[in-house]
């Protein structure tokens, strides 16, 4: 953890400090990691007793742009700028309908790059997001399941972004029905890149293009999870009138058996 900036002698070299969502309050064992409310801690003691060290500061998972942009302020405001110097901002994530979600705090791509078929995008995890405060495990690194979501997220997207309408216009709907994970490494609040592609497997039709979407998260220049999700690409008029027919034989067949008569 940090030492601070409001303590011994300031220091003309910055120390490089990562900044994390509360979320993560478990990475802060590590050197050099403070959650959001540490490094508003640290800002607010620098501007009592005055700037003593010099942070350079990146922002880690858990930190979305609103929330950088709060930070920047406060450590403006409270004069403890020249003690604190901010790195790049996380990048906005897409919008929410883009990637079939209600709220953007469950968004984890920002805004993808597409060359040669591959999307590229950093992994943002605001730290509100309900697969962080609905996850009860003690973690330091990001579970599993949201580095699944994120995958599927990409996707989605780059369905929609590659994938042409129905010859009527209407944009196709991605539906996955078989899938594979792998995870060789554990990926921590840092910085994390997510990588995207599509395999067209067979010929489409107007109601469904098949699909195999291969989907990577990296950090540090590893790959630590794979997805490989098997896809059509419908019209989702088509899709939904399926949907609906199973749902009412799903209805049907699982009313309980009627009990015999006695006598």
């Amino acid at each position: 953890m940090s030492d601070g900036i409001g303590s011994g002698p300031m220091s003309d070299e910055p120390a490089d400090v990562w900044v994390v969502g509360e979320s993560f309050v478990r990475a802060t064992g590590l050197p050099d990691v403070l959650t959001v409310g540490e490094l508003h801690e640290e800002i607010a003691r620098a501007a009592v007793a005055g700037p003593a060290r010099r942070l350079r500061v990146h922002a880690g998972l858990g930190v979305d742009a609103t929330t950088w942009r709060g930070l920047r302020v406060a450590a403006e405001t409270d004069g403890a700028g020249p003690a604190v110097e901010f790195g790049p901002a996380p990048p906005d994530t897409i919008p929410r309908h883009r990637v079939i979600k209600r709220r953007q705090d469950n968004v984890l791509v920002g805004e993808p790059t597409v060359v040669d078929g591959v999307a590229t995008a950093a992994l943002v995890v605001p730290n509100e997001t309900e697969l962080l405060t609905d996850h009860t495990a003690e973690r330091q690194h990001v579970p599993g399941v949201l580095l699944i979501e994120a995958g599927i997220q990409l996707l989605t997207w780059l369905v929609d972004e590659l994938v042409p309408a129905t010859p009527d216009g209407v944009r196709r709907y991605p539906v996955m029905h078989a899938c594979r994970f792998d995870f060789p490494r554990f990926v921590f609040p840092f910085a994390a890149t997510l990588r995207a592609w599509l395999e067209q497997t067979a010929p489409g039709t107007a109601e469904r293009v098949p699909l195999v979407g291969h989907a990577q998260v990296s950090q540090g220049g590893r790959v630590c999870a794979e997805c490989v999700f098997e896809v059509n690409a419908f019209d989702p008029r088509h899709v939904f009138e399926i949907e609906h027919a199973q749902a009412l034989r799903a209805a049907a067949t699982a009313l309980p058996e009627p009990k015999e008569a006695h006598a």
